[in-house]
């Protein structure tokens, strides 16, 4: 299963007055586990690195560019399949 939620702002480093949005998809693999997930991502080219919390993956979109998405979406179902 995967879902699409809010993230708290985050703010630090030099802009530390400054707050950023994002969204995660979290996803939770009926087929493998969720390390075994995170590992095809890593191994994927190019490489995709989310992190694993609470049994599922979660991919952070706050650093990925707009024309970089379909990249990781073509990694995930790469991945899964």
């Amino acid at each position: 299963s995967a879902s699409v939620l809010p993230m708290p702002p985050c703010s630090g480093g030099s802009l530390a007055t400054e707050s950023i949005e994002s969204r995660v998809v979290a996803v939770r693999p009926a087929t493998m586990t969720v390390d075994e997930l995170a590992r095809r991502m890593r191994l994927n080219r190019p490489s995709v690195f989310g992190r694993v919390e609470h049994g599922e993956y979660v991919l952070d979109f706050r650093t990925l560019r707009s024309d970089e998405i379909p990249i990781v979406a073509d990694a995930l179902i790469s991945a899964l399949g």
